[in-house]
């Protein structure tokens, strides 16, 4: 049977037109927050019942408090389903395979940074067996061996760069330093 929701009145209406309504509390429940909806006096009396629920204690609602946001999403996803198919096939693809594939079902670290570092080894990882798979173990290490040069290039540019602002940095603080010196012996 049907229910409505009233998100004016944080409630929701059974099919017999009595309202469902919670005490405010949020809950835990397996890592998500969710209220509870019900109205035990109406259900004690209720002549559909049996159509609605076989709970002893009545019709029990439970609803993450997210529930629009979900709701909202799984609209968009119902109105378009072919880029929610291509972005299944170009996106989701590497995520389902280092947890179905590779066992990655949790972090080891805690915190956004740490996460996201442990999660980028993890890509980094994935991208590596994806060009051997594409390209072949021996192809790659010599495609490899052709960016290397380059690579150091580009290395020994920023290292050259931090090399200039750090000795910029460091003669300010030197003529910082002697003005002082100064300063202070007159």
């Amino acid at each position: 049977m049907d229910l409505f929701n009233n998100e004016n009145h944080d409630s929701y209406q059974c099919p017999a037109g009595e309202i469902l309504n919670t005490n405010g509390t949020v809950y835990n429940k397996a890592n998500h927050k969710v209220k509870h909806y019900k109205n035990r006096k109406a259900c004690n009396v209720c002549q559909m019942r049996k159509l609605c629920t076989n709970n002893k204690n009545g019709r029990f609602i439970e609803r993450s408090i997210y529930q629009e946001a979900l709701e909202a999403n799984q609209e968009r996803v119902d109105n378009n389903r072919d880029l929610y198919k291509q972005r299944q096939q170009i996106i989701e693809h590497q995520f389902g395979t280092l947890k179905r594939q590779w066992g990655f079902t949790f972090t080891l670290m805690k915190g956004k940074v740490h996460v996201l570092t442990e999660v980028n080894i993890l890509m980094i990882c994935y991208n590596l067996r994806r060009m051997i798979s594409i390209y072949g173990f021996k192809n790659l290490k010599s495609l490899l061996k052709e960016l290397l040069p380059s690579f150091f290039d580009y290395i020994w540019f920023v290292l050259s760069l931090f090399r200039a602002f750090y000795f910029s940095l460091k003669g300010i603080y030197f003529l910082n330093k002697e003005n002082f010196n100064t300063a202070n012996m007159a």
